[in-house]
């Protein structure tokens, strides 16, 4: 835990300033935020944990620093059952687009179908719709354009 940070209040406070960034495309100054509040996220709401990984995988990921954002969305790759559906597709989406970046698009395609279908039965259409955006480009990709366009 950061000895910095030791109230929660602190810790959120550093998540809003890190979103602040990312909202202004500064993600090298997001990612410096979000760490912090990274290193005390023990203090955190489990939502607020969840959405603080997110961000700071996203802002990983707008960096073009892919093995970095997988490896800050693994602790929540193990405890997916511990999240709700939302924030278990969000999280397997987000290591598929890392995986379609690093050219593992086989494993995107799976990460994205997985996904997808955990969405379908509820109301969270933008993500879904994100989700088979990915899925469209990794079977493009593959050359499977057909099933793409399905």
């Amino acid at each position: 835990m950061d000895p910095e940070v030791t109230h929660t209040r602190e810790a959120l406070d550093l998540v809003a300033l890190g979103d602040a960034q990312r909202a202004a495309e500064e993600h090298a100054a997001a990612i410096e935020y979000y760490e912090r509040a990274l290193r005390a996220e023990i203090l955190l709401p489990i939502e607020t944990r969840v959405a603080l990984r997110l961000s700071l995988a996203d802002s990983y990921h707008d960096l073009s620093k892919y093995a970095k954002a997988r490896q800050v969305l693994h602790p929540l790759e193990d405890d997916l059952d511990s999240l709700s559906a939302l924030e278990q597709a969000r999280v397997l989406h987000r290591i598929g687009w890392c995986a379609f970046f690093e050219g593992q698009i086989e494993t995107s395609e799976a990460l994205s179908r997985r996904a997808a279908s955990i969405l379908i039965p509820t109301a969270h259409h933008d993500d879904l719709a994100i989700c088979l955006r990915r899925l469209a480009y990794a079977l493009r990709w593959q050359g499977r354009v057909a099933e793409a366009l399905d």
